[in-house]
């Protein structure tokens, strides 16, 4: 039996489409006059593995080495490898002086690369205070220091048309509380979070298997664990991005993502942008 064409309820009784809307002037249009784009803290304990992160994308066909460029702090450079372009910053005005150049470089016709990694807030605080220690006022150099944070997150965040991976480290003195912002002082803001538009937070899992039985296939956010010998000990330690705050880790999150997303920065990113 052929199939009947269910006619338009307003052309049925003849009542007129409806006008477009009015939208202000000077409003954008995202995936057309705005570009998409990211600002992503990735939080955990020193170890977890975030620095690693940024060789996932140095080794990624989506990004590569002339996509990336590093606002390190702690030296990292063997952790990234080779071809790793990097700016040393050892104080907040170090960074901002990147994101001035990257702005200049954009209004000038420039192509930015694809991601600025900080690596990271922390260490960058750890050499800052090295230099306020010396300063007539201490005090106030600590209270510039935690205002130059939140001035460089947000430019991070509304300033910058790219995506922008900030790296923090943690501590979890209690298991029963959530982790806190790893920075001498406490000159960070304890509201770092909400100057993101994602906070993801790593963790690393231990599991264990039969080898005999289980032959766990390598990845990028997987370490099989050898013996002496380098035969499989029957033990990998897999890392993990927890994507949403279910009050146990500092998290925010997207609706692309899984509360537990595999810590590949690359898929992730490719995620959220939907690719």
């Amino acid at each position: 039996m052929d199939t009947l064409a269910v006619p338009n309820p307003s052309e049925a009784v003849g009542i007129p489409d409806a006008p477009a809307a009015w939208f202000p002037v000077n409003s954008a249009v995202v995936g057309q006059t705005h570009t998409d784009h990211a600002s992503i803290i990735v939080y955990g304990r020193s170890g977890a593995g975030k620095s690693h992160l940024g060789r996932q994308l140095l080794r990624d066909t989506d990004y590569g080495p002339g996509e990336i460029l590093f606002a390190m702090a702690e030296d990292s450079s063997t952790v990234y490898g080779p071809g790793a372009r990097v700016v040393r910053c050892r104080s907040i005005a170090d960074c901002n002086t990147i994101v001035e150049g990257l702005i200049a470089a954009r209004a000038a016709g420039k192509r930015l690369p694809k991601v600025l990694f900080t690596d990271s807030i922390s260490g960058v605080m750890d050499y800052a205070r090295q230099d306020v220690r010396k300063q007539a006022d201490v005090r106030a150099g600590f209270g510039d220091m935690g205002y130059g944070v939140i001035d460089y997150m947000i430019r991070l965040r509304d300033e910058l048309p790219i995506d922008c991976v900030t790296l923090v480290t943690t501590t979890e003195n209690d298991p029963n509380l959530p982790p806190e912002l790893s920075v001498e002082g406490k000159l960070v803001p304890k509201h770092l979070t909400r100057l993101s538009n994602i906070a993801l937070y790593l963790k690393s899992e231990q599991v264990s298997y039969d080898p005999k039985a289980v032959q766990p296939l390598p990845a990028l956010h997987r370490i099989l664990v050898l013996s002496e010998d380098g035969q499989p000990a029957g033990k990998a330690v897999n890392r993990y991005f927890y994507t949403h705050d279910a009050g146990e880790v500092i998290a925010k999150g997207h609706h692309a993502l899984l509360f537990r997303e595999r810590a590949i920065l690359p898929d992730v990113l490719r995620k959220i942008h939907a690719q």
